[in-house]
């Protein structure tokens, strides 16, 4: 009799491994439950990968800044003050974007919760 109750608690046992193996290998489940993460990029590799695109936008926006620069130059003295003022007022707004798109892909690489409450 001993050796029967021995059989059915190795077969529950297996069975147990078996489940626990299979919930702990399930990946239907974007962010990890437990909040440690295996990826051991994690969220500095993902800024870097935001600071890289952005950075060549501010050197792109720099260029086309000093071209407009150098063509305000060339305009009649008269002319020249208005457009550099609309030249910084441009560049300002351009490099506001810039910053504010780096700034919401930063913050994408951070998890912050992916529930609902209710």
């Amino acid at each position: 009799m001993q050796l029967g109750r021995v059989s059915r608690l190795s077969m529950v046992g297996a069975i147990a491994l078996v489940i626990v193996a299979a919930i702990v290998g399930c990946t239907l489940v974007g962010d990890s439950l437990t909040g440690v993460s295996l990826n051991k990029a994690g969220p500095s590799g993902c800024i870097r990968s935001c600071t890289g695109p952005f950075a060549d936008q501010v050197h792109a926006e720099a260029e086309v800044h000093q071209n407009a620069i150098n063509g305000c130059q060339q305009l009649s003295s008269a002319e020249r003050g208005p457009c550099m003022q609309a030249e910084a007022a441009r560049h300002e707004a351009a490099m506001q974007q810039i910053a504010s798109g780096r700034q919401e892909c930063m913050n994408g690489c951070h998890r912050q919760g992916g529930g609902s409450a209710g």
